[in-house]
């Protein structure tokens, strides 16, 4: 007995195997598409962009969407019955297995016209021109060869009605810098980043120690918290004020600094 293979996920499965799989002799599906739209979440009147999804397998589908910027993005996915795709199918099933229907080719002909109605530009003279054939084509193989365009298919489900769209609920992705995956931090001390022994450190020598971090390979520096037991003159020389001793409120330039962190170039 070999226990070195082991059979486990079987697909389809309904509830684990709790209830039947149920299937029809001879099932056809309608043919689906589907596409998802983005937005910038953060302009609320940014427009919604359209990226076409690619069928992968059974039920699940696929798109990949390019993430170009720092920001956070809404992405909702739409699905709907591709009806000319679905007829597409259908035509050559009955062509492969030598049916004469010949309904089917005014079905076609039918769902070309309403595209024909809609559509404009160029679009319309390709939509009117396979139409034109279709109604002209005498045999099953002849309206097969009538819609051999390869863009027919996705120009007729570009004009013609989606009744039965459906749409899922809105998602949020945060797109982070590509530093927010893996970077250096540097935790400094401001007032502890000067050049004369005892005496403290301003915010602008401290900045001019930014370039030398960054040589020794940080890509971040954190700023520890600005203590409240000082006061702010405007050389920026920090020196005791014992009315903000008593007041025990940071200035306004202290709130700024505090817990800051500083992406270097």
């Amino acid at each position: 007995m070999n226990c070195s293979i082991y059979i486990e996920a079987i697909h389809p499965a309904i509830n684990c195997n709790a209830s039947s799989i149920k299937r029809i002799v001879g099932d056809s599906y309608d043919v689906l598409r589907a596409q998802v739209r983005s937005r910038d979440g953060r302009v609320f009147t940014s427009e919604w962009q359209v990226l076409p999804m690619v069928h992968k397998d059974n039920d699940r589908w696929q798109a990949t969407l390019p993430l170009t910027q720092n920001t956070t993005i809404l992405i909702c996915i739409d699905s709907w019955t591709d009806a000319f795709g679905t007829w597409l199918v259908a035509l050559r099933k009955k062509m492969e297995g030598y049916l004469r229907v010949p309904f089917v080719v005014d079905e076609g002909a039918e769902l070309l016209c309403r595209a024909v109605d809609i559509a404009t530009g160029a679009d319309l003279q390709r939509l009117a021109t396979a139409l034109s054939s279709l109604r002209t084509a005498n045999t099953l193989l002849a309206a097969w060869v009538a819609v051999q365009d390869p863009t027919l298919a996705d120009l007729g489900d570009r004009w013609l009605p989606r009744p039965d769209i459906v749409t899922s609920a809105t998602l949020q992705i945060t797109v982070d810098r590509p530093r927010a995956l893996y970077s250096t931090w540097y935790e400094m001390f401001p007032r502890s980043q000067g050049r004369e022994l005892g005496k403290p450190a301003t915010l602008r020598q401290a900045a001019e120690r930014l370039l030398a971090l960054h040589a020794m390979g940080f890509d971040v520096v954190y700023l520890l918290p600005i203590h409240l037991s000082v006061g702010l003159q405007g050389s920026y020389i920090l020196t005791p004020d014992p009315n903000r001793l008593a007041n025990r409120r940071p200035s306004r330039l202290f709130s700024y600094f505090s817990y800051s962190a500083i992406q270097l170039p």
